[in-house]
């Protein structure tokens, strides 16, 4: 049988970004850091490896509240707006005839209202103790936003991608490559100081700070990552990295319901590069 695979409009989308018809590239994005690919040899277990891949990317400091709360505010005050994605788990087929047959990701469409209640918890990020408030007061602004779900970390990425596009709409410059959650493998491929982890919630900017500039990769708050987790949870996503609260015994890998808010996890944002 004929198979034919359909390239939706958001693929499309990213092809045509990088035309010729274009008279300006897309600019580095601001405040991230180039992180060079390269392949290295992980352990999937006790005395065995493999060698990964990974490709150049760009990567961000922590997210903080400031920067989550945009995205929040604009869902809550748009509430009958909606935020589109590809789900590329999913596959819809449409037979069109007996030896073809179109396979095309499936694209969701929620509403913003729907959304606005699965993406932070403000009971959870608003209890830091000695902070409170701590989502909502501008003093903690530049803190790393707690109490936000998987979910709401990937929606964000959406949101930011989509929000930063339409302003370039129209300006003969090309669309921007979407943000989105590291793998686990991208995150481990980051440099990262080795010192031991830091039990107090700082600002992003503030604190251990890699080779290349970044902070936090060794504490401050855990981090979400792209990667589905390996038990029979299929909802489970890998979080990496230590925390304020971490202690000896904290582990640093975690499998952590994508639904699920705490008061320790946060996330950064990642930007492949485009290779010529």
């Amino acid at each position: 049988m004929k198979k034919t695979f359909l390239l939706i409009s958001g693929i499309l989308i990213t092809l045509l970004s990088f035309s010729q018809n274009f008279k300006n590239n897309p600019q580095d994005p601001k405040g991230m850091i180039l992180i060079t690919g390269g392949i290295y040899a992980v352990e999937i277990e006790p005395g065995r490896t493999r060698d990964v891949k990974v490709d150049d990317f760009w990567i961000s400091n922590e997210i903080s509240n400031k920067e989550f709360r945009k995205f929040y505010e604009y869902i809550s005050n748009n509430p009958t707006d909606s935020i589109t994605w590809v789900d590329f788990s999913k596959m819809e087929s449409d037979k069109r005839t007996s030896d073809d047959q179109t396979i095309k990701p499936v694209v969701v469409k929620e509403a913003y209202k729907d959304i606005s209640k699965k993406i932070i918890d403000l009971s959870v990020s608003n209890s830091i103790p000695n902070k409170e408030n701590y989502f909502t007061d501008s003093k903690y602004d530049n803190y790393p936003v707690l109490g936000v779900t998987w979910h709401g970390a990937r929606y964000y990425c959406i949101w930011r991608t989509n929000e930063e596009n339409k302003n370039l709409k129209g300006q003969d410059i090309a669309f921007q490559m979407d943000y989105r959650l590291p793998t686990q493998y991208e995150w481990i491929h980051v440099p990262r100081v080795n010192t031991d982890y830091e039990t107090e919630l700082h600002e992003v900017n503030k604190g251990e700070k890699n080779e290349l500039g970044l902070f936090n990769m060794n504490g401050n708050v855990a981090e979400w990552t792209s990667t589905s987790g390996n038990n029979d949870d299929t909802e489970s996503k890998i979080v990496k990295g230590y925390s304020w609260k971490s202690d000896s015994s904290s582990r640093f890998t975690e499998q952590v319901s994508a639904e699920k808010a705490t008061d320790y996890i946060g996330f950064r944002i990642v930007k492949s590069k485009l290779t010529k």
